[in-house]
């Protein structure tokens, strides 16, 4: 009876060592993926802000550009009107293609799925509205008298202005959530 009373402690003893040899397994494997989970996220958090950041700057960037491009297109638009006043019957080009340089989005473009779905589509509209003004040339612009081309600029340039007001708001969009 001792025999066999020490064979079932023995097994136990066994099968306790076994559980617990295990649960330290499970306990490690478990402790090693939350902290590879932790450091994921903490990368993924870095790579967001990074980018962020770097759109923030281009942001500020863009800012200058189309200031400039405004006052280009005031400058247009005011001596197009002052041709039209003369009742000049040349036609003129409006001004209506700019160049903006997009390199950060351009290269980080697949990475937008960082931020969040709002802002994702807010950067998206605002670059596609801001590319759309240099998707043809110049050139290919038709000369008109200078009333309409003086219309067709500031139409133009009311967009622009729109365009600076969105821009204003998604670069404080984008500082809010760097932030937090």
């Amino acid at each position: 009876m001792w025999g066999d009373l020490k064979d079932l402690v023995s097994v136990l003893v066994t099968l306790l060592a076994a559980f617990i040899g295990f649960s330290s397994v499970i306990y490690s494997q478990r402790s090693e993926a939350r902290r590879a989970r932790q450091e994921a996220d903490a990368h993924s958090q870095r790579e967001l802000r990074s980018f962020q950041n770097a759109m923030v700057g281009e942001l500020s960037a863009l800012q200058l550009s189309l200031s400039n491009s405004l006052s280009l297109l005031v400058a247009h638009i005011n001596m197009t009107q002052q041709m039209a006043k003369m009742g000049a019957d040349k036609k003129i080009q409006p001004r209506i293609i700019f160049l903006f340089a997009t390199p950060v989005f351009d290269s980080h473009v697949s990475r937008i799925g960082l931020l969040s779905l709002d802002l994702s589509f807010k950067v998206s509209s605002f670059y596609g509205r801001l590319k759309s003004y240099s998707l043809q040339f110049q050139n290919d612009v038709p000369s008109m008298e200078a009333g309409l081309a003086a219309k067709v600029m500031e139409s133009v340039s009311g967009d622009l202005t729109a365009l600076q007001q969105e821009l204003d708001e998604l670069k404080a969009s984008l500082r809010a959530v760097a932030i937090s």
